[in-house]
């Protein structure tokens, strides 16, 4: 249990201002957030101090960092400087710094290098693997950037197999991550479930009727301070789109934002899609592409508030987008296409 003092529509820096400086009393718990995490923090803290923990988190992060890059290089080139381009684009040196970003990433890595590792054992194992990924991220995450830990080791596997030639059929291949997606989403919610029923028994409480639920509700879709549903859901997809490296030095309201935008739909048009040898692998890559930006809209109150770190679950957009650059890239195209132009 963790009692704060909140004001409904009230930013919570301005809520703790207010309640230091007019020494008022505590009126709401904060128990909906379960931080499993606490289980390697608390023991950590006996020992070392934040900052020392900062300097270990980092160090361990990178080292997986960088060894899922080795695998990566090992195994495709192309694959690992997408990767390498990701990590770039969703600020990766930041999340060490921030224990609330640590964990999903942990895993993340984690379940990237097993899937690499173990996806020539057949897909049984894999399922498995991301039914315990699942319940895993729902006990350490707190709704940050949970869908990375199934998509990221999943867009891995499918392009190794499709540059191996090992890829199925698409019937095959999308029941694949139909089974893998499931999977977890069964576990995150069963565990979700798990954790509210303990501290139900605990607490000698209805924890999801009485905290969780109105809660859960307002993350949805409510308002909540924000001007209108329009600004909500506009907001949510470019709030988190214009945190992207280097799209975040631009200013938002500057003419060389709208020439960046307006290059990147040349180069959607310029792919050559016609040409596509196999053009169902790209369209499957291009809808797991979009995932993150549903996720905006079907938690649109978090995604408009919590922008500042949710915008990393793009890192599956920019991984997708650049495995069908990969796929549909046509240089001549390209090339046949900027005379065109030039003339």
């Amino acid at each position: 249990m963790a009692n704060m003092y909140e004001r409904i529509k009230i930013d919570e820096n301005d809520d703790f201002i207010d309640l230091i400086t007019n020494q008022l009393s505590l009126n709401t718990e904060y128990l909906r957030y379960w931080h499993g995490s606490m289980i390697i923090i608390r023991p950590l803290l006996t020992f070392l101090n934040i900052n020392q923990i900062y300097l270990l988190n980092k160090i361990v992060m990178w080292t997986l960092a960088l060894a899922l890059l080795i695998i990566l290089f090992i195994k495709n080139k192309k694959l690992a400087i997408i990767y390498v381009i990701a990590m770039i684009m969703i600020a990766f040196p930041m999340v060490p710094f921030c224990l609330e970003y640590t964990w999903t990433f942990y895993l993340m890595l984690i379940s990237s290098i097993i899937a690499i590792c173990i996806e020539k054992k057949g897909d049984e194992a894999l399922y498995k693997l991301f039914f315990i990924t699942g319940m895993l991220t729902c006990f350490f995450d707190f709704l940050t950037t949970e869908i990375i830990t199934i998509l990221v080791p999943i867009l891995f596997v499918l392009f190794i197999r499709k540059e191996q030639n090992r890829l199925k059929g698409p019937k095959e291949t999308i029941l694949f991550l139909v089974k893998s997606i499931t999977l977890w989403g069964i576990s995150y919610c069963l565990m979700w479930f798990a954790k509210w029923i303990i501290v139900s028994i605990l607490l000698k409480t209805n924890a999801i009727k009485n905290y969780v639920l109105e809660r859960a509700l307002i993350r949805v879709y409510k308002l909540q301070g924000i001007e209108s549903y329009k600004v909500l859901y506009s907001g949510v997809i470019f709030n988190n789109w214009h945190c992207l490296y280097p799209i975040n030095i631009i200013k938002r309201d500057s003419t060389l934002l709208k020439i960046v935008i307006g290059f990147l739909l040349v180069c959607f048009v310029l792919i050559d899609w016609k040409n596509i040898k196999k053009k169902w692998f790209s369209g499957l890559m291009l809808t797991i592409a979009i995932v993150p930006y549903i996720r905006y809209l079907v938690l649109a109150n978090h995604s408009f508030k919590h922008y500042f770190f949710t915008y990393r679950n793009q890192i599956i957009t920019i991984i997708a987008i650049g495995l069908i650059l990969v796929d549909c890239f046509n240089k001549k195209l390209w090339l046949k296409q900027i005379k065109k132009k030039n003339k």
